[in-house]
């Protein structure tokens, strides 16, 4: 089963999927082999039902979200779909798995104008990696990006002239280009002008924002500046770096913005996907 598991991660890394996805799909079967060991199950004994089962045990027993478990199965439905077709299995047991159906949630993690205020100037560029953290906030709150779409960029992503950012290999292997906001903008020069030097990049390091050895900075290092800005901005409910997508994408909606607009600078494919950003009514501007 394990070895099946790593040749379906191959498969999905040859499709292009992120990294990030590959882990979480290992993650879910390898929980599946888990509980197929405790209940003495086989690879060619599984069974449609005991996928039922199991997914019901992640509702019952450990009480996962049914967002969570509609992700489980559709990767089962891919992974036993890929064994049948490599005729490791008799027949595909995932075959129209069901799942529970998924709730459209309402982003809890809007910022206010306020909050996004104290969260920006509480970030006090005192030295170089201050500097790039406050211009990594400016940046995921102008342009609305991924933690990944950030690590990403290189220097040459963002044309300061034109004030856009050419997001390259985006969820979903997609490109797109956002524009940049003047005070996102302002910060960015600055930083190229003063501040990305002293953080000693070799010659062939071409990524934008770097860590304090010079390399490109990392995911992990993303999530963390911006905890570090939660508690500074004294914001006390729970923010994370993907608030700053939700946050932006929403003060567009109460600005004005149609809801292709705001599709189209998030990069979703799906109109109900963005729909959950246009719920947004009551929260205190």
């Amino acid at each position: 089963m394990k070895s099946a598991i790593d040749e379906f991660l191959e498969h999905l890394k040859t499709l292009g999927r992120a990294e990030g996805t590959l882990s979480r799909k290992r993650a879910e079967m390898l929980s599946l082999v888990k509980w197929m060991d405790q209940n003495e199950i086989g690879l060619k004994a599984l069974t449609r039902n005991d996928l039922i089962s199991y997914l019901s045990h992640l509702k019952t027993v450990r009480g996962i979200a049914n967002v969570t478990i509609s992700n489980t199965a559709a990767g089962f439905r891919m992974f036993f779909r890929h064994l049948a077709y490599d005729g490791k299995i008799p027949k595909d047991i995932g075959f129209e798995l069901p799942s529970p159906k998924r709730k459209m949630t309402v982003p809890y993690d809007v910022m206010t104008y306020e909050e996004i205020k104290r969260l920006l100037e509480k970030s006090e560029p005192k030295n170089a990696i201050a500097f790039r953290n406050r211009v990594i906030l400016e940046v995921m709150y102008s342009s609305a990006l991924r933690r990944s779409e950030v690590m990403k960029l290189d220097i040459q992503h963002i044309n300061l002239n034109e004030r856009k950012i050419y997001v390259r290999l985006g969820k979903g292997n997609k490109d797109r280009v956002v524009p940049v906001g003047e005070s996102a903008l302002a910060w960015v020069k600055r930083y190229l002008d003063e501040i990305r030097e002293k953080l000693n990049p070799k010659p062939e390091q071409n990524a934008l924002f770097l860590t304090k050895e010079g390399k490109r900075i990392g995911s992990y290092s993303i999530a963390y500046l911006v905890e570090i800005a939660r508690k500074r901005a004294n914001i006390t409910r729970k923010v994370s770096a993907h608030s700053l997508r939700h946050s932006s994408a929403t003060h567009l909606m109460w600005e004005g913005a149609g809801i292709r607009e705001i599709s189209e600078f998030l990069g979703h494919t799906s109109l109900k996907t963005t729909a959950r950003y246009c719920h947004i009514k009551t929260l205190k501007r």
